[in-house]
């Protein structure tokens, strides 16, 4: 008999999709989720491609009691819950990226012979207040597991919870990218062009997403200063996350007025489009507030690019493999790292510590912590 999964997370997200073909569906599971109209349009292919069963979701806007009550958001999750309830024999819920309002839905949702689950992605776990995170722990006391794929998430979580008696692992998610770059990573040139990039000159990536945590804006500060702006043109992929404000118009204003040539991704890329553009960096920024290991960063790992990382996001990977990158404390530091080459030998030995996250080892992982037959 099949196993039934309640999968809770975003499917506008890639990394949900990616996981649901690569994992999920493998293994055999029958997979039932709740999807907002908007979500449900965006991802109806990929919803009946992958044979989801979809329950009755109570949107936010089915009911004006659900806006303007200050209890409207729990009778929703409590609907919802109900909702659930419904599905026969249920296995596993699995919620994906931590949000108290899902670990609620879980509390009123699961049977007594349901496993729940509950993953950790990175900012449900460390951009949160440690009340806001007190106040989840209440709800995964009688979780089976709860798991994170980075040792930066281990170590807040047993800071945060270290009083919570649950089986937590390290379950890494695969890196879906490194077969595109296979096609390409043997004309570096090549991928250059594609985008119309010069082939005389350093290709700087900053950050990966527009979020203002990639703290573009403090980075560019300081590349401002330097006076061989001629050598470099910088890429900056601002193709998903939501911003606050104004600050993606400000960073593009800035941008604009640096005097550097440049070119911004606002638009979503394919998985070749983004497999070139990772070949064709050179130098990769990394100075985001916090960060878990992403898979932006393996990717840049993985094409042998030079990583330029703040030293408060010093990975604890960073000295377990180890990993050669260049670091700074200051963002004035990071002009005199441009020409602070890490050599070619060590690069190709940071590839190589990064080879394994594929989806198939991944894979292997997953039903281990699930308890499910893996099949090869």
């Amino acid at each position: 008999m099949r196993n039934k999964i309640f999968l809770i997370g975003n499917l506008k997200s890639s990394y949900m999709t990616q996981y649901i073909e690569n994992v999920l569906e493998p293994l055999g599971f029958d997979i039932y989720m709740q999807v907002s109209d908007e979500i449900k349009e965006l991802r109806n292919s990929f919803i009946s491609e992958h044979r989801i069963n979809l329950i009755k979701n109570y949107d936010i806007k089915d009911s004006k009691i659900f806006r303007i009550h200050f209890l409207g958001w729990r009778l929703r999750t409590i609907l919802n819950s109900v909702e659930v309830r419904k599905i026969q024999n249920i296995n596993f819920i699995h919620v994906q990226f931590v949000e108290k309002i899902d670990l609620l839905k879980v509390h009123f949702s699961k049977f007594r012979d349901t496993k729940c689950y509950a993953s950790f992605w990175g900012s449900d776990l460390l951009r949160m207040s440690k009340k806001y995170l007190k106040q989840e722990e209440k709800y995964l006391r009688n979780y089976n597991l709860i798991s994170a794929d980075g040792y930066t998430l281990q170590n807040a979580y047993n800071k945060i919870f270290p009083k919570l008696n649950v089986r937590f692992e390290m379950v890494p998610y695969g890196v879906s990218l490194f077969p595109f770059i296979d096609k390409y990573i043997d004309d570096v040139n090549a991928c250059k062009s594609f985008f119309c990039f010069p082939l005389n000159k350093k290709i700087i990536a900053i950050g990966y997403n527009a979020i203002k945590q990639q703290q573009h804006d403090k980075v560019l500060a300081e590349l401002d200063k330097i006076e061989n702006k001629t050598e470099y043109f910088l890429v900056f992929q601002m193709t998903y996350g939501i911003s606050d404000g104004n600050y993606v118009p400000n960073l593009l204003n800035q941008i604009e007025k640096s005097g550097f040539e440049y070119k911004v991704f606002q638009e979503r890329l394919s998985m070749d489009d983004l497999a070139k553009l990772r070949i064709a960096t050179d130098i990769f920024i990394n100075a985001q507030t916090t960060d878990a290991f992403a898979n932006s960063f393996i990717e840049n790992i993985y094409t042998k690019s030079q990583i330029i990382n703040a030293k408060w996001l010093h990975y604890p990977e960073l000295d377990m493999f180890p990993l050669y990158v260049n670091e700074f404390s200051d963002f004035n530091e990071i002009p005199s790292l441009l020409e602070k080459r890490i050599d070619d030998e060590k690069l190709e030995w940071n590839k190589k510590c990064i080879e394994n996250r594929t989806w198939e080892n991944c894979r292997k992982q997953w039903a281990k912590a699930y308890g499910v037959e893996y099949k090869e």
